[in-house]
């Protein structure tokens, strides 16, 4: 059946069982796509506006069947999706997209209300001229893409529930807000501001590098990067002090098991002790570009890497990171206020304490180097650095006494392990 032209009102009812083509078409009252029912939207978009529209298990909407780029434009409306849409579904003000349906694109308008999973269908509330994601009970998945055109904010109310946009997320000029105890999972994000006002944010591992404008998280908030990095922009005055302190939370007793501000689960989970979360002055550090992202103004930069990775280029050596090291632990000792309080991870401060010393950071670096080497017998090499540089006696002393010597730790580098571990949660 072929369905040119029309509209569907208000106090009309369709039932779709078989398969149905309809172009230039609209929908002001109740279309139902039951199982084995095909509808192929075509030349123009096809229009809900004020009535409801309900795909059911088994049902399909193609909103664009002949290529000509048509889409499904929802507003002031109810769509219920537990079936398949392909194509994109434009969300628009006062329309509510809710089901545990499948979708090509959600491209989420002001106004307009995506409510992802099953459970009651709550009427679309306007509060605000934003976009709204919610979850309802449980946890859920969404695989399909969806497009913020609006400042959005995105609520997942429970603890215990998780809602994963699986599929890309564009944001490009748009801020994101999470509310609610719950989780927000997402990939990689290129968005104006990302606002973390309660419950967790994760970005799922091997993502990407998130890029934005503005990061806040409050006192009950998180963000774990897995394994990911983050591009900060900023113009102004550098939000390098307050990344530092979201880390140092993150950090928490040295295993990334903070339940506030920036952490890594996969920094957490790492047995081996080999990873954590840097950052840095972009500029400082000399990056222009991190993940594929090109950095062309001020920046600060959040990566995933190896622990003792100073300049952040994800190695662990003796001409950059030890002599960055170095410098910085001078300067800790000489005069501490040259230190930059917003870049001390650059100036060897790797458990985000603060200090930079001995006890605590160099061992660090020491049994990170040893590690990535992947021989314990290189930690000789540091201590001929140590005994070629510049620094007075009592210094080298101080250093080379806690460099183990090689022979002490075998020829396996899980010998080193227990001591540093132990050495790793002090803070």
């Amino acid at each position: 059946m072929t369905w040119d032209g029309g509209t569907n009102t208000g106090t009309a009812s369709l039932t779709v069982n078989n398969t149905i083509t309809v172009s230039d078409w609209s929908n002001q009252g109740v279309m139902t796509i039951n199982a084995g029912g095909v509808l192929n939207n075509s030349v123009s978009d096809i229009v809900g506006y004020g009535g409801q529209i309900t795909v059911n298990p088994g049902g399909l909407l193609n909103t664009d069947s002949d290529g000509s780029g048509a889409m499904l434009q929802v507003s002031n409306s109810l769509l219920v999706n537990n079936g398949t849409i392909n194509g994109i579904t434009n969300v628009n003000y006062g329309a509510l997209a809710s089901g545990t349906g499948s979708y090509g694109t959600v491209i989420l308008n002001t106004g307009g209300t995506f409510q992802a999973g099953a459970g009651p269908i709550a009427s679309p509330s306007v509060t605000a001229p934003v976009g709204y994601i919610k979850s309802t009970s449980g946890s859920f998945t969404v695989t399909g893409a969806v497009k913020l055109a609006a400042d959005t904010v995105a609520t997942v109310s429970d603890s215990s529930d998780t809602l994963t946009l699986a599929g890309s997320l564009s944001a490009s000029g748009m801020s994101l807000s999470k509310e609610g105890a719950g989780t927000l999972s997402l990939r990689a994000v290129q968005a104006q501001g990302l606002y973390v006002n309660s419950g967790g944010v994760s970005i799922l591992p091997g993502s990407g590098t998130s890029c934005l404008n503005a990061l806040s998280i409050s006192a009950s908030g998180k963000l774990d990067l897995t394994n990911n990095s983050m591009i900060v922009n900023y113009s102004g005055g550098s939000p390098a002090a307050d990344i530092r302190q979201m880390l140092a939370s993150g950090y928490g007793p040295g295993d990334w098991s903070g339940t506030t501000g920036i952490t890594s689960s996969f920094a957490h989970g790492d047995t081996d002790l080999r990873h954590t979360l840097a950052y840095g002055e972009a500029s400082r550090l000399g990056i222009t570009s991190l993940g594929g992202q090109t950095i062309t103004g001020t920046a600060v930069v959040i990566k995933y890497t190896n622990i003792g990775d100073s300049n952040l280029d994800g190695i662990v050596d003796l001409d950059n990171d030890f002599s960055l090291f170095v410098d910085g632990y001078n300067k800790q000792l000489s005069d501490p206020t040259s230190l930059n309080p917003g870049n001390l991870w650059a100036s060897g401060d790797y458990n985000y304490d603060g200090v930079i010393d001995l006890d605590n950071d160099f061992s660090l670096f020491v049994d990170a180097y040893a590690k990535y080497q992947q021989d314990p017998t290189q930690l000789a090499v540091i201590r001929n650095v140590i005994n070629s540089m510049d620094l007075t006696i009592t210094q080298k002393n101080a250093m080379l006494a806690s460099v183990p010597e090689p022979a002490s730790l075998g020829l396996v580098a899980l010998a080193a392990a227990p001591l540093f571990a132990r050495r790793r949660r002090q803070k």
